[in-house]
């Protein structure tokens, strides 16, 4: 009886199915939990949001932040909800994995293996140590560029990111988690750069481990990194 509103933000619709999962059951929960609330004599409804976030990640922790902020400055739940469903389409979410072939076998999975990386092209990339960047946005994701050795990769994630963050971001906030022990991205000569351009114009940079879901997609090693900003310049 205590709270009166919920809003859960969930992995892009186009690569899971917890989405449309959890508005099925938010509609049930409120159906259910309402009679409970009239019951004990509570005032008003409770009042649920389920947000497709259009990624997936750290861009989720961005999104996450972002509302929180919202929060705390006293915008009401219901403009925090309708403020996330546009400020969504400004996350944009870098992913660096180690071992393609986990990338590979996502793909299978969700049934578009021909399209973003066919078996000759998994070959290739083992063969010359090729690692992709990788960019999603606004519920797709594309390839931005391939990087031989997997530091390197993840270093011209990291200085992407910190181009962006001397441009200036939409929100205060940098995600980064790391499929494994968050101390290898202080061996990268970028991860101190990005932390230096971060500190000068006031943005936090939040780095955790990744979530056992970003882990199973991507493999040991990979890293997530998320920002906002009006347009993407890579």
């Amino acid at each position: 009886p205590q709270i009166d509103n919920v809003l859960q933000l969930t992995f892009s619709a186009t690569s899971s199915p917890v989405y449309l999962s959890s508005l099925a059951a938010s509609q049930s929960l409120m159906l259910i939990h309402n009679k409970v609330r009239r019951s004990l004599g509570s005032i008003g409804p409770l009042r649920a949001w389920v947000i497709d976030s259009f990624t997936g990640l750290a861009g989720i922790g961005v999104l996450l932040s972002h509302a929180v902020q919202l929060r705390d400055a006293g915008m009401p739940p219901n403009n925090i909800a309708t403020t996330l469903e546009k400020f969504r389409h400004q996350v944009r979410t870098l992913l660096v994995p180690d071992d393609v072939g986990f990338l590979y076998r996502t793909l299978q999975l969700e049934g578009t293996q021909d399209a973003g990386l066919p078996r000759w092209k998994l070959w290739l990339a083992r063969l010359f140590d090729l690692k992709p960047l990788l960019l999603i946005e606004r519920g797709g994701g594309r390839m931005l560029l391939r990087v031989r050795h997997f530091e390197a990769a993840c270093d011209r994630a990291l200085a992407i990111t910190a181009h962006h963050v001397s441009l200036g971001l939409s929100t205060p906030t940098v995600c980064i988690s790391v499929a494994g022990p968050v101390d290898f991205l202080r061996t990268l000569p970028a991860f101190a750069t990005l932390g230096n351009a971060c500190k000068n114009q006031r943005i936090e940079m939040i780095v955790t481990p990744m979530s056992m879901t970003g882990c199973v997609k991507l493999g040991p090693r990979a890293i997530s990194l998320a920002f906002a900003s009006e347009r993407f310049d890579g």
